[in-house]
């Protein structure tokens, strides 16, 4: 049995997007599968996926059985997990979400063949939709630490030189607003708050906080039905470069155009199908060329039922775990 594990939650926490999309939804895709968060439960025959918040203790126990298994690197995380350097190598196969997080992962570690295997759209497929009014609902979505790093601002005043916007936001919203650079959520959300000497920055700023939605999957969905384009600006460091392209996808598979900037290969990779490059050149792009862009969400549609939907992404899995199950 291929068993994913997931450490145990908190009663009170919402279940993680990597939970989802990197055990539950798999698991359910596959027959001979299931999802636990006791270790101790799994069998000598069983192939285990630790997910990248697994500990240590989890490999060495299923060394010392001789149970066989995946270590999925899951997003760029090996100066908080420092034993991934010890857990990868001992693996019997090594996953991770994208091409460049693979690469990563071989050189860090010394493994090779790193298999790739996407995250699988959590999304039904909507209508591709091309028919804005004069008012353009722009909506982004994404973890804090990503969209703390963007300078909103900024863009707002640039894409509103093209044409009359409502920019909504939703996000794993921090509890209070940040006001000084005592902690690492202030510090990146340094282009809002703590202008001493531009107020009208720090009032702007907790305007549009109060604003930004908490993050729910049905309130997700709700605002992807409710926007015109999906913006996703982002940044080029190397925790981002390493990142998924789950955000685009499931915008694209809700019929909605994505505008976004160069900096993450796996979004890169999805150049026929999104636009990649200035955020104001491509909204007026999209107001200018529906044609164009009716296209692009098609190819993109089509590219998700041939690579990214569960029971796609479900046999990539599939074919690792009996694989691994051949070999003595």
């Amino acid at each position: 049995m291929l068993v994913f594990h997931t450490p145990v939650l908190p009663e009170d926490m919402p279940i993680p997007y990597s939970y989802r999309s990197r055990a539950i939804i798999p698991s359910e895709n596959i027959e001979d599968s299931r999802v636990t968060d006791d270790i101790k439960t799994v069998n000598q025959d069983d192939v285990v996926v630790l997910g990248k918040k697994h500990k240590l203790e989890d490999a060495m126990y299923l060394s010392s059985k001789n149970i066989k298994f995946i270590v999925d690197v899951a997003d760029y995380k090996f100066d908080l997990f420092k034993h991934w350097n010890q857990t990868i190598p001992m693996a019997h196969g090594v996953t991770s979400t994208c091409e460049f997080l693979a690469e990563q992962t071989e050189k860090l570690t010394g493994v090779d063949n790193v298999l790739v295997i996407p995250d699988p759209t959590e999304r039904e497929q909507k209508p591709i939709h091309t028919d804005y009014g004069k008012t353009i609902k722009l909506f982004y979505y994404g973890a804090d630490s990503n969209f703390a790093k963007i300078d909103w601002f900024t863009i707002e005043d640039s894409l509103k030189k093209v044409t009359n916007i409502d920019l909504k936001f939703m996000t794993n919203k921090v509890k209070n607003p940040p006001n000084d650079f005592e902690n690492k959520k202030a510090l990146l959300h340094h282009n809002w708050f703590y202008y001493e000497d531009l107020k009208d920055i720090n009032a702007r700023g907790l305007k549009t906080w109060h604003s930004i939605e908490d993050w729910s999957f049905d309130k997700q969905q709700h605002l992807l039905n409710w926007c015109d384009i999906v913006i996703l600006p982002v940044t080029n460091d190397l925790e981002s470069k390493c990142k998924g392209n789950n955000r685009p996808i499931d915008a694209l598979q809700s019929g909605k155009f994505v505008i976004t900037n160069p900096g993450i290969p796996s979004y890169e990779k999805l150049n026929e199908c999104i636009w990649i490059g200035n955020l104001s050149k491509g909204l007026k792009h999209s107001i200018d060329n529906i044609d164009i862009v009716k296209d692009k969400i098609n190819t993109g549609q089509m590219m998700i039922n041939k690579d990214y939907l569960p029971s796609k992404v479900a046999l990539k899995w599939k074919n690792l775990y009996e694989n691994i199950s051949s070999k003595k």
